[in-house]
């Protein structure tokens, strides 16, 4: 079992990105917009895994409920294995 990803929920996703860029030493960041979650995404890539930084896009976002219940912070993060059944 591996960590895949690590989601945080932020304001601004590109300040946020330039911050983590800087204290992590990374310049790949990828940024995309998912318009069915109304979300947009900075992915870093690490050695081992991804930091995907999370930024409403419109009042209706899933993103923008947690920012407001629980502010800037850790969203989910996401597992991979190879056998789910065995590692349960």
């Amino acid at each position: 079992m591996k960590i895949d990803h690590i989601a945080i929920a932020v304001n601004d996703v590109e300040e946020s990105a330039k911050t983590y860029q800087q204290a992590l030493g990374v310049d790949n960041v990828e940024f995309e917009t998912v318009e069915s979650e109304g979300v947009k995404i900075a992915i870093i890539h690490l050695e081992n895994c991804r930091i995907e930084l999370m930024q409403p896009t419109n009042d209706a976002s899933p993103i923008k409920k947690f920012l407001d219940k629980k502010g800037q912070g850790l969203h989910h993060m996401a597992l991979e294995t190879e056998n789910i059944e065995g590692e349960v």
